[in-house]
């Protein structure tokens, strides 16, 4: 099987329309992924998407929408979640083996300090 590497670029849209590319591995930022999943849909490109999806719930509908209405293959990624390391732990504290659940603190950067003003000194019980 003959390979045609892609070259480095900056320009996504160089590598929507080769003609040579079946499918695309989307590892960039939240702002421009929906517009470079739902393009590579609109042009056959299967994709398989890195977190963040979108910054959004209408964007992550939109890419939903063009993988549906032109039949692309769409797979996002959730390894971490998956990992025997992070079911493992997940398990430990669901069983209560670390102990009482005191606080759950979650990291959301693009909403982190919208979430601390808003929400601060909110425990798991008041959650």
């Amino acid at each position: 099987m003959e390979t045609n590497p892609v070259p480095p670029t900056t320009i996504f849209r160089e590598v929507l329309e080769r003609k040579d590319i079946d499918a695309l591995m989307l590892a960039t930022g939240e702002r421009w992924t929906p517009y470079i999943g739902a393009e590579a849909a609109r042009l056959g490109k299967h994709m398989y998407y890195e977190k963040p999806l979108s910054l959004t719930v209408e964007e992550a509908k939109a890419v939903r929408g063009a993988v549906q209405r032109y039949g692309t293959v769409f797979q996002f990624g959730t390894q971490q979640r998956s990992s025997v390391y992070f079911r493992t732990a997940c398990e430990l504290v669901r069983n209560g083996k670390i102990g009482q659940l005191q606080k759950v603190v979650i990291g959301c950067s693009a909403l982190a300090s919208a979430f601390r003003s808003r929400e601060a000194g909110r425990t798991a019980s008041g959650l």
